[in-house]
C-alpha cells in the first residue's frame, strides 16, 4: 500500500511538472512572439529578431 501511494504521488508530480513546462512555453511564445521549437513548417524560413530587447 505504501508503494502504491508513492507511485501515485510520483505520477501526479510528473503530470504537474509537464503542465507547468507546457504553460511556460505558451506564455513565453505569447509574450515575445518567438517560435518555441520543433520543426519549421514547409515554406517558412527561420530568422533572428529582436523584440523588447530579446533576440530569438
Amino acid at each position: 500500500m505504501m508503494r502504491n501511494n508513492l507511485l501515485n504521488f510520483a505520477e501526479f508530480e510528473r503530470e504537474t511538472i509537464a503542465a507547468r513546462v507546457a504553460d511556460a512555453f505558451q506564455t513565453k511564445a505569447r509574450e515575445t512572439g518567438f517560435y518555441q521549437g520543433g520543426k519549421v513548417q514547409f515554406g517558412y524560413t527561420p530568422e533572428r529578431r529582436t523584440i523588447n530587447s530579446k533576440t530569438g
